[in-house]
């Protein structure tokens, strides 16, 4: 059973009259046998059952209420919307359910209880708080604050993206995920060092068209320089062979290319073989049907 109250005038027993007096003026300590109701501010609060007083004051603007508890006794006023209940000398406890005040008694003490519509602690994980109990006057802890942390994401721009492009002209990758990483800058140049210079390319001889060149040079015959010695250009290198006192067998070995050499002269400016004055014949022996290699 629950009863309400509305402080008013004095009251006796265990029923409490209406009136507009804010004080109630109890003729003898009261016990609430049963749950009842107070309102305090514009919330509604329980007076639980099992509590004693021996005064109760509502204040003019009805925002706090003043309870005077007989020695031996206590006076329990409990929230179900979880309201932050302060006063001095008294005990509170908070659950995820209700908030509840506690004050024990002492005859001649009054103490002024003034409710908060903020909730009282903190519910994580959707278990229930330890109690936050609260003693000597002092309020329970408030409730900590998590600011979440806000992270902005990265977004890289594919300049090789043009107007209407499905794929990137510089990453050729697809324009809704392309992305562009930068170019490496060139590394600046150390005052004082020269750049390296590349390799001169090595000459490349070929030693059949060196062959022609020479009789070309020696006996002006108009020989082709494509570096195949076939059966005209053997015949000529055996009658050389003969004039120059060597085995006209044909084969250009050491013996014929120290000849061929100790007789070159340097051409001149005019000279269509375009020779250097000296010849490359390489040192294996050449002969009949060899090409350059």
């Amino acid at each position: 059973m629950i009863k309400k109250l509305k402080i008013g005038l004095v009251a006796t027993g265990l029923s409490i009259a209406l009136g507009a007096v804010p004080v109630i003026a109890l003729a003898a300590d009261v016990n609430f046998d049963v749950i009842t109701n107070i309102v305090i501010g514009t919330r509604t609060y329980n007076i639980a059952a099992g509590s004693a007083a021996t005064t109760l004051v509502l204040a003019t603007d009805g925002l706090s209420l003043a309870v005077e508890v007989p020695t031996s006794s206590n006076f329990i006023l409990v929230s179900a919307d979880r309201s932050t209940l302060t006063t001095t000398g008294g005990t509170v406890a908070c659950t995820n359910s209700e908030s509840t005040l506690t004050i024990a008694g002492l005859t001649g003490t009054t103490r002024t209880i003034t409710p908060s519509t903020t909730a009282c602690g903190a519910i994580t994980g959707g278990g229930t708080p330890a109690p936050a109990a609260s003693t000597g006057g002092g309020a329970p802890a408030a409730a900590a604050i998590i600011t979440p942390v806000v992270v902005t994401p990265v977004v890289t721009v594919d300049t090789g993206c043009v107007a209407g492009a499905k794929f990137s002209i510089t990453t050729g990758k697809a324009c809704a995920a392309a992305t562009v990483t930068p170019a490496t800058p060139a590394t600046p140049a150390v005052p004082g060092v020269s750049p390296a210079i590349p390799a001169t390319p090595a000459t490349v001889y070929n030693f059949g068209t060196e062959l022609q060149r020479f009789l070309n040079d020696k006996l002006n015959l108009g020989l082709v320089l494509d570096g195949k010695l076939g059966p005209k250009t053997i015949a000529v290198i055996k009658t050389w062979q003969a004039d120059n006192g060597l085995v006209p067998d044909g084969l250009i070995g050491a013996k014929t290319k120290a000849m061929m050499n100790a007789g070159a002269t340097p051409a001149t400016p005019a000279s269509t073989s375009q020779s250097t004055g000296s010849y490359n014949f390489g040192t294996t022996t050449l002969k009949k049907n060899c090409k350059d290699s």
